[in-house]
């Protein structure tokens, strides 16, 4: 059976390089084995489970470990419990040697209670479960997770049944003097059709005769060796009173199939059990996250008595909340959302200074829709796929995830750096959060196409080359309707490429004269721009906004305020598709600004104010916060500004520009001119700008299926 590179393989082998010993817990045939000799091929092998191996451990413990070459693996260490205090004893001589004693076990209380009393400090103890969806594509509903019967899927009834048995014999004697295999192999099948239900231990014990008692013990015995999941309920006082016994599920999907009776992938599509068997597929999957990315397991569900039920709440960092519904259905419908709706406005009502509160719908779509869409008001529904791998991130993707960490993908668009807006290039807030990096270019020169002097302080074209990094975040929580936004830029000042573009590109369209250069500047200048920004709906969310921001560098200083209205659709639908609805949009800005002097501009006027409105035309579609974002957009808008530039007498020279902007998946381009014909005459030529951006967001929202134009899913198990 070929070897699975399992997600906790890294976290093993660095905690090999630390602690002495790595305890690796975890199911019987999950996998411990096969990573614990294909992480450490040069480790000697003991298994504890073969009689000869055990005979001579505990005729003579010392003799045996004195042949012993470290590394060692020793396999299923519950069965010889008095190996942790020799262990222990041969780590305490050479405290500082790390990586020498690879432990695993099945049974994980009786070993962790050994693991506290012997090897406390001593050894890291890492849990593996069976494989997850984002480990082989071959892990389903019907298969479940564990990797013999991922790679033999044809004989997945037998293994099953193979292994019910082996545990029965094994862990379960092992772990509690069970009399009767038979009635707890009732039980085991009893617990399976409870799967999903809020745990009743009298339900459990009327029909096998046994004690309420008996019953508790035996959940321990499941608990034990991980063969069921408890998932408790969410205790916080949110004004209603709770349910509060856990919720109990099989632990892999594939054994609960195969203990309800379920022989097919054809047969479980028709199964009334399908939809909390998804459910706990989708817990599972959750927690075998969390695991391997060597957090604690942390999942919940929440019930009142009034009825209202939520699946999941899964904690995140920093007080945020994210709610999930889980749903075995192909078409996701809004009515679906309310449930999470409800409890989502009770948690900010108890929680006003909590952190954002995410509300997904996991379902089962076809294999043509979209992966991620728009449900109801900030409930997104999406891809049980595009889920998973949400949780798991991939080795390739580390340097992105630093810059990433807590955000979302978001339409490519971000602010741009000074001088730009003054040059002519949009001025409007960034709608949503995004981190875009790119090469802006601004160009002055203080003569026309004709020779004629610009009248103006500045005696020198300036070639501004800035490359950009801009990071906007949309806030929730107690900041809900606010962003903020930082924008640095770099540039290695100098004539090209600005002066082929604005020469060579737009004054040959437009039939102007080429602009000379005039005393070049030759520096490395940089600029930091911040900006915080208030939202409110117009017909739409996010439409009308008001905030105020600065710029300080080496070019100028600034500090603005600015109020406008961003994409009001102002026509109907002609289009709607996968893809979003094809519409008309409309924007338009006002902005005052403060200007001090730089190294650059060192006349600049103290105040100035412009005003700014654009069309756009573009296929929008709504994510799941009930924002329209483009999928595409053609954009043109045009500027009146007062002016920063002055002349020798402290007199402001009035700008004309125009902007046309083009964006396509994480692409965007833009360039600005103020060649405006007659209503800028004596004007055209002396500033020109371009930028070219790469959402990173969007990038990395198609690298995991959360974009909202990434390719479609897979199909469901």
């Amino acid at each position: 059976m070929r070897y699975l590179r399992r997600a906790l393989e890294a976290s093993l082998v660095q905690a090999a390089k630390r602690f002495p010993s790595v305890v690796l817990t975890g199911p019987r045939r999950a996998g411990k084995t096969w990573l614990l000799r294909h992480a450490f091929p040069k480790a000697d092998y003991f298994l504890l489970e073969d009689p000869s191996v055990v005979a001579r451990l505990r005729s003579d413990p010392q003799g045996f470990l004195d042949e012993v070459r470290t590394p060692v693996i020793l396999d299923e260490v519950q069965n010889v419990p008095e190996i942790f205090s020799l262990v222990r004893a041969r780590i305490d001589r050479q405290p500082r040697r790390t990586g020498r004693w690879l432990l695993t076990g099945s049974q994980e209380a009786p070993l962790m209670q050994k693991v506290t009393e012997s090897m406390a400090g001593r050894a890291a103890v890492l849990q593996l479960r069976p494989l997850s969806t984002c480990e082989s594509e071959k892990v389903s509903l019907f298969l479940g997770g564990y990797p013999e019967v991922v790679a033999r899927p044809r004989a997945a009834h037998q293994w099953f049944s193979s292994y019910v048995q082996t545990y029965l014999e094994r862990d379960v004697r092992a772990v509690t003097m069970v009399k009767d295999l038979a009635t707890f192999r009732r039980f085991l099948a009893l617990v399976a059709s409870r799967h999903g239900q809020i745990l009743n231990r009298t339900d459990l014990a009327a029909p096998l005769g046994v004690s309420v008692p008996t019953i508790t013990q035996w959940l321990g015995v499941l608990e034990t060796t991980a063969q069921i999941l408890l998932v408790p309920p969410f205790y916080e006082n949110v004004g209603k009173r709770l349910v509060k016994s856990p919720k109990v599920y099989l632990a892999d999907s594939g054994l609960a199939c195969h203990l309800l009776g379920i022989d097919s992938p054809r047969e479980l599509a028709r199964s009334p059990f399908l939809g909390v068997l998804f459910e706990g597929f989708m817990a599972a999957e959750i927690i075998k996250a969390q695991v391997n990315a060597g957090r604690r397991p942390e999942i919940y569900y929440f019930r009142d008595e009034q009825g209202l039920e939520v699946d999941f709440l899964v904690p995140g960092r920093r007080g945020a909340m994210a709610l999930v519904e889980c749903k075995a259905t192909r078409t996701a419908v809004p009515s679906m959302a309310a449930p999470m709706q409800r409890l989502a406005q009770a948690l900010k009502k108890k929680r006003p200074r909590g952190g954002a509160v995410e509300m997904s719908l996991i379902y089962q779509p076809s294999r043509t829709a979209i992966a991620t869409t728009a449900l109801a008001p900030g409930v997104q529904a999406v891809a049980w796929q595009t889920f998973v791998r949400a949780l798991t991130r991939g080795f390739a993707r580390i340097l992105l995830l630093f810059l990433l960490i807590g955000l979302e993908w978001s339409p490519v668009w971000s602010e741009s750096p000074a001088p730009s807006v003054h040059w002519g290039s949009t001025a409007f807030p960034d709608q949503y959060s995004t981190v875009t990096t790119g090469l802006t270019l601004n160009r002055f020169t203080p003569i026309d196409g004709l020779g004629n002097r610009y009248d103006s302080t500045v005696g020198n074209t300036l070639g501004f080359n800035l490359i950009t990094l801009s990071w906007t975040q949309h806030w929730g929580g107690i900041f809900e309707g606010w962003s903020t936004n930082l924008t640095t830029g770099v540039s290695p000042t100098s004539d090209e490429p600005s002066q082929f573009f604005q020469n060579e590109v737009i004054h040959q369209l437009r039939q102007l004269p080429a602009v000379p250069t005039v005393a070049l500047r030759k520096e490395t200048d940089v600029m930091v721009d911040g900006s915080v920004t208030r939202w409110f709906p117009l017909f739409q969310p996010k439409v009308m906004f008001v905030g105020g921001g600065f710029s300080v560098g080496t070019i100028y200083q600034q500090g603005f305020l600015r109020a406008g209205i961003r994409r009001l659709q102002i026509s109907p639908t002609f289009y709607s598709g996968d893809w979003g609805d094809v519409s008309v949009r409309a924007s338009t800005l006002g902005r005052i600004s403060y200007q001090d002097n730089g190294a650059v501009l060192h006349a600049v006027r103290q105040t100035a104010g412009l005003v700014q409105p654009a069309i756009a035309f573009g296929q929008y579609r709504t994510n799941s916060k009930g924002e329209t974002i483009p999928t595409w957009e053609v954009e043109f808008a045009v500027m009146w500004d007062s002016g920063i530039f002055v002349n020798t007498t402290g007199q402001s020279q009035k700008m004309f520009a125009w902007s046309f902007a083009l964006s396509g998946g994480p692409l965007r381009f833009e360039t600005w001119n103020d060649s405006m014909g007659k209503l800028a005459e004596r004007d055209y030529g002396p500033t020109y700008g371009a930028s070219l951006t790469l959402d990173l967001l969007r990038v990395w929202g198609y690298m995991d299926g959360t974009a909202s134009d990434a390719p479609p899913a897979p199909a469901a198990p």
